[in-house]
Parts: C-alpha cells; structure tokens; sequence
C-alpha cells in the first residue's frame, strides 16, 4: 500500500512572511474566545518550538487579524518581536468572513461566543 499524500495546489499571490506582532490588529468581532489555560499552553509551546503557524490576516495594509488571536497574545505575552503572517488579500469580504467563521483551525480548548457577533 502506498503512503502517497495528495498535496493541494498553491493558492496563487498567497504571501506568507515575518511581521511584527505590535502591527497585526486583533479583529475586534471575533466570535471566539479563549481561555487563560489555552494562552499559557500556547505560551509553554513557543517557548519551546518558537511561532511555528502562521497568523492569518486580511491584507498588508489593515491588518486584521483572521486567526491565531490566541497565538498572537501568547507571542506578545512571550516578547516574541515578530510573527509568521498569512497574508489573504486574494479573497473578497464575503469569503474572508465565510474563512473565518469556517475554515480556520478550531482549538480544541476555545469556546464560543453565546452570541454570535455582526461582522
């Protein structure tokens, strides 16, 4: 039996590179929060392995943060100067809020808001 992994094809003019956590902007009607325990776990994680995921964000010049809220705060708790960023500027408004209510990695420690938020 073959081990062979199917890799999916790149998404054309996706950027990924270093940015500094102070300039990434938290999206403020994010529906997910996270609890003290999930920050301080992800903080003992990148003390060891450093930020390996990257942060996902709308475009270079807003900022907003898309997912990684928590990875974000641990960074900063932690003094890490810079991140590794996602940059999604190839999706429109509808299917960045689609990517992030649907898509984006679900934290198995993160609850969820009782109300959900208007974008």
């Amino acid at each position: 039996m073959s081990n062979v992994i199917k890799m999916l094809p790149a998404v054309p003019g996706l950027k990924v590179r270093m940015m500094a956590t102070g300039s990434l902007v938290p999206y403020a009607n994010n529906a997910r929060h996270h609890p003290e325990s999930e920050i301080k776990a992800l903080m003992r994680s990148i003390k060891e392995h450093g930020v390996v995921t990257t942060i996902g964000i709308d475009n270079d010049t807003n900022r907003n943060v898309l997912y990684g809220h928590a990875r974000l705060e641990a960074a900063i708790r932690r003094g890490i100067p810079e991140v590794p960023v996602a940059i999604l500027s190839h999706l429109n408004p509808a299917h960045l809020r689609a990517y992030t209510l649907a898509a984006h990695p679900i934290a198995k420690k993160a609850g969820w808001s009782k109300k959900p938020r208007a974008a």
